[in-house]
């Protein structure tokens, strides 16, 4: 993916003619952003440059309270440096708790990453910050404002990389883009652009040549460019839709093997279906059908994916189960969350990897939004 490479050249640029210490990641919702900043994380973790991340969730009230964005990235900073810089941080720790305005959590973060960053020039310190736009929307304002007056504070560290991504809300444009100096790349991910949309198809024959692979159909031939094409006209420049759907693909033939292909494919080149909602409503009639009556079932669906949604930092299976302890009676079974997460893995888990104890389940905001959107077809969950 072309957006990929252009984060890398900027987290690797610490030059001082041509570093940026800024890096926006802008677009509509399903367009992307979050899997990119999940991919960049995942590279930077390899590297060894991962500083720190902060996932802002509307869902969780505490990841959406601006006064714990800077202290929790600057306790995070110190806990991934040296022993020396963890003596500073723990003498510090008191002043971190009792910060009581970004503004202060902000001079903070700009003590702490000026010390990480002169311990080696040389080497990029990333720092993330996934969906400023999820930020509480009485204090999303002024926190865009901080944000947009950060972008000066690091000019002399030419190796501090911070992305932040979010949707376009007018008070982040406006507090961006009214910054006299401006000191940050913008990256504007469009569903529209030709670009995003020959990236989604990519993702597609890439994700579905996979699939072929695990069922055995790489000899039929399938996917042929014309599959390729249809779903990639349904995607419409959305990976969220391109994702979703090539993991109903995959759940459906491993259901019920390749005789299902061609349902499954036809199923998907409906005109409707480029509604993402639309494809979200199909999975769960398949998994949940409208007569199935069994309350326990449903039950357990919104504990888990309530709780999936909420966490603040992610969770894997194994220590979901943990968290939960979920029985239907004090002498029953606990629920196997393995077993939920691989039925409902078209939705929670994004690659095609076998799901173990140490899958960590994700579901996309869209998802939420669909599942507590008052969609009076949806009333049994």
């Amino acid at each position: 993916m072309e957006i990929l490479q252009e984060i890398e050249d900027w987290i690797d640029d610490c030059s001082e003619v041509s570093s940026e210490n800024f890096l926006w990641l802008v677009g509509p919702p399903g367009c992307g952003k979050s899997a990119i900043t999940a991919s960049i994380a995942e590279k930077c973790k390899s590297k060894r440059v991962l500083g720190a991340q902060f996932f802002i969730n509307r869902n969780n009230h505490d990841t959406t309270n601006p006064n714990c964005y800077f202290p929790t990235v600057a306790r995070e900073l110190a806990r991934r440096s040296d022993s020396t810089l963890q003596h500073l941080y723990d003498a510090l720790k008191d002043q971190i708790h009792s910060v009581a305005t970004p503004e202060e959590g902000a001079k903070l973060l700009v003590y702490i990453v000026g010390i990480v960053a002169s311990r080696d020039p040389t080497t990029p310190i990333v720092i993330l910050f996934d969906g400023l736009d999820e930020t509480s929307r009485d204090s999303l304002e002024d926190t865009a404002r901080i944000f947009s007056d950060l972008f000066t504070r690091f000019r002399k560290f030419h190796n501090v990389k911070i992305l932040i991504s979010s949707r376009p809300e007018d008070e982040i444009l406006k507090s961006f883009k009214s910054t006299p100096d401006k000191r940050f790349i913008e990256l504007l991910l469009r569903t529209d652009d030709p670009n995003c949309l020959r990236d989604v198809k990519t993702f597609l024959k890439q994700r579905l040549k996979t699939i072929a692979e695990r069922h055995g159909l790489s000899s039929s031939g399938w996917p042929d460019e014309d599959d390729v094409e249809k779903l990639a006209i349904q995607a419409s420049g959305l990976f969220i839709w391109a994702v979703t759907a090539s993991n109903h693909i995959n759940a459906r033939l491993r259901l019920r093997g390749k005789e299902i292909l061609k349902t499954v494919l036809t199923q998907l080149d409906n005109k409707a279906m480029k509604e993402i909602n639309t494809l979200y409503r199909t999975i769960l009639d398949f998994l949940y059908p409208k007569e199935l009556d069994d309350p326990w079932a449903f039950e357990t669906f919104r504990r888990l994916i309530g709780t999936i949604m909420v966490l603040r930092e992610p969770m894997n299976i194994r220590d979901l189960s943990a968290l939960l302890d979920l029985q239907e009676m004090p002498h029953s079974d606990h629920v196997d969350i393995r077993n939920f997460v691989e039925k409902l893995r078209t939705l929670l888990v994004s690659d095609l990897d076998d799901v173990t104890e140490e899958t960590i389940p994700r579901a996309h905001k869209s998802f939420f939004d669909f599942i507590t959107g008052g969609n009076p077809d949806l009333e049994r969950f």
